[in-house]
């Protein structure tokens, strides 16, 4: 298959702490020519950026791949356990669950509705499942339209807008917790529609 290459941009930028500030000031007030503030784009920074925009797709086919999930449990729950094609759950699945209007925090709430209802996952579960989901839509969203930046003190990070602007440094620590919260939420998804099945044979 062939790897595209598409037009994007990079935005870096400069910290200058109090140290670089002083250091600044001495450079002007001795008017030498050259003053070094440090790279601001280099093969690394580069490398990181990348990679980090990378991480952000597979981030947003994850979390269509978990709405998929919960799809399936409302199709499931609403249009029972029949798999055979009928138009009644073509129009519900067509009209209903894909449709654009039905946003994935919407499906969401009626899915932990729907969990709660069959009791497909208890206690911690139940709630752990809950807010598991709350935080993939949060992901996706950073990363569909947030924007990868990279500063010589911060490094990389991702700035995006959530009731007002908001910043996650993109450390492997974030990446580790990011990895964790949608393998668990996988995880749970599968179980509360394994559930379900049992119940609708």
């Amino acid at each position: 298959m062939k790897d595209i290459n598409l037009p994007t941009t990079q935005s870096v930028s400069l910290t200058l702490g109090p140290q670089e500030m002083r250091n600044l000031s001495e450079h002007l007030n001795s008017r030498r020519s050259s003053f070094d503030l440090g790279e601001l784009l280099n093969a690394s920074i580069t490398a990181e950026m990348d990679q980090a925009k990378l991480n952000g797709g597979k981030v947003l086919y994850s979390a269509s791949s978990i709405e998929s999930k919960i799809e399936g449990l409302l199709l499931k729950y609403f249009m029972g356990g029949e798999q055979l094609p009928s138009e009644r759950r073509e129009i519900f699945q067509q009209h209903i669950l894909n449709s654009s209007d039905f946003s994935f925090s919407q499906k969401r709430n009626l899915a932990m509705i729907v969990v709660g209802e069959c009791n497909l996952l208890e206690g911690k579960s139940k709630n752990r499942f809950q807010s598991l989901l709350k935080k993939i839509g949060q992901y996706r969203n950073a990363f569909a339209h947030g924007q990868v930046k990279h500063d010589t003190k911060r490094k990389c990070f991702l700035e995006y807008y959530s009731g007002g602007p908001e910043s996650r440094n993109l450390s492997d620590q974030f990446w580790e917790e990011l990895e964790a919260d949608f393998t668990e939420c996988d995880i749970l998804a599968q179980q509360a529609v394994l559930k379900l099945e049992t119940l609708y044979g």
